[in-house]
């Protein structure tokens, strides 16, 4: 059984910053109000790169695939990283 994106210990991932003076101290992607759990449970849910850019479009492809794989590398996703 594959554990969900909330249990992943994000502080090895080098775009996801932790600031207990934002958003509580939440992992967030590179100072913005968007989780690296938001990305994933998306992509998991199928929305393509592209979907979810159009969703979040302060977030680049670039940030999205670092997520994914990230998640992908340490088997957090039920589908292939795109």
């Amino acid at each position: 059984m594959l554990s969900t994106a909330r249990e992943l210990d994000w502080s090895d991932c080098p775009l996801i910053q932790r600031d207990p003076e934002k958003m509580g101290g939440v992992p967030n992607i590179g100072g913005m109000r968007i989780t690296p759990e938001t990305i994933v449970d998306n992509y998991e849910d199928g929305l393509s790169i592209s979907e979810i850019i159009e969703q979040f479009p302060s977030v680049s492809e670039q940030q999205i695939r670092t997520v994914l794989a990230y998640a992908a590398k340490r088997g957090y996703l039920t589908r292939p990283a795109a």
